[in-house]
């Protein structure tokens, strides 16, 4: 869209030249004998033709003094009149405007060139700094397009007025187009090099308490300690126990019979020890920290006077096994609970027995 705007712009101005150049190519042509003499006193300089010939430059006239170097203003182009003081050029070169301007160490003369026609611009793209350019090239920059008036480098067209002449300003921003489809993935990067070790970071937090380790080895026997120094003298021991009883003396008289003594409080109550008999087991190869529980109850209308249990293993390995509650869970039942601490292994077991002691 924004091309053909472009494409637009650059055919209406070519137009544009195009027919100011035709309406004073005939003005021009009637003008450039007068227009060359008029100022020729002056710059020392008389132009009898100034034309496009072949599609070259030609201009033939004469210079005040023999060995004058005529110049092409803006150019490099140059000619040196010879001993009949007549000058020439023949050179591939064409304005913008069917104009120039000759020069002389004694002045300036412009003249119009006949048979002249405006100049096309050459399109040369995004300006760039490292390019030279010459009269007519066009291009790009800041949004707009230029045309070179004269040769430079590194003369930038939005500073550069004495160069460079906008050609096409650039328009406002047309709206949002369409969102294009998503691409294809990507290849997958090569990975960076490592970042290095950042700073050490502040102490965590502590974590909660960890289950309790397994029971470790017994350590061995350590060495026999040095003797210690004599203790101080012990306070005097205990009386010795009473010796033998000594023989029996002869028998008394039988005295009188006493009267009989008041009857004693009640005795206390008797009490049954009650145990569940199958216990309570484990799976087979239970994993740490499994846990496992049996309770012994008072049978009815009696009461809870204590209890215990008791844990055993079917290796016989009871060190994988520990007590962790043995208590009265109500008034009539008594509950044992174990832990396993270490694996118990292929096809063995634990088991927790509870007994309660209950009133008769």
């Amino acid at each position: 869209m924004q091309g053909s705007k472009m494409t637009r712009r650059y055919l209406s101005t070519s137009l544009a030249v195009l027919l100011m150049a035709t309406t004073s190519l005939a003005a021009n042509a009637a003008a450039v004998q007068q227009s060359a003499q008029a100022p020729a006193v002056a710059a020392g300089l008389t132009v009898k033709v100034a034309t496009i010939s072949a599609g070259r430059l030609v201009i033939l006239g004469t210079a005040r003094t023999p060995g004058a170097l005529v110049k092409i203003d803006g150019t490099t182009l140059s000619a040196v009149a010879d001993a009949q003081k007549v000058f020439r050029f023949d050179v591939n070169y064409r304005t913008p405007d069917c104009r120039l301007t000759l020069g002389t160490h004694a002045g300036k003369v412009s003249i119009l060139i006949g048979e002249c026609g405006p100049m096309g611009v050459v399109p040369r793209g995004a300006w760039v700094s490292n390019r030279s350019y010459v009269p007519n090239d066009l291009v790009y920059d800041g949004g707009s397009t230029y045309r070179a008036l004269r040769s430079n480098a590194n003369r930038r067209p939005v500073t550069s007025v004495a160069d460079w002449q906008m050609f096409a300003s650039h328009g406002a921003a047309g709206p949002a187009g369409p969102k294009g489809q998503a691409g294809a993935q990507g290849v997958q990067g090569v990975a960076g090099a490592a970042g290095p070790q950042g700073p050490q970071g502040d102490p965590g937090v502590d974590g909660a308490q960890g289950p309790v380790g397994p029971a470790g080895a017994d350590g061995a026997q350590g060495p026999v300690g040095a003797a210690g120094p004599q203790g101080p003298q012990g306070d005097p021991g205990a009386a010795g126990a009473q010796g033998p009883t000594g023989p029996a003396g002869p028998q008394g008289a039988t005295g009188a019979t006493g009267s009989q003594g008041p009857q004693g409080p009640a005795g206390p109550s008797g009490s049954t020890l009650v145990q569940d008999g199958l216990g309570a087991s484990t799976v087979a190869n239970a994993p740490v920290n499994t846990t496992f529980s049996d309770t012994a109850t008072c049978a009815a209308g009696k009461t809870l006077l204590g209890g215990g249990g008791s844990l055993a293993v079917t290796s016989g390995q009871s060190r994988r096994v520990g007590t962790v509650a043995s208590y009265p869970s109500s008034t009539t039942v008594w509950t044992v609970t174990g832990v396993v601490i270490t694996a118990l292994g292929s096809g063995v077991t634990a088991r927790a027995t509870a007994y309660a002691l209950c009133s008769e």
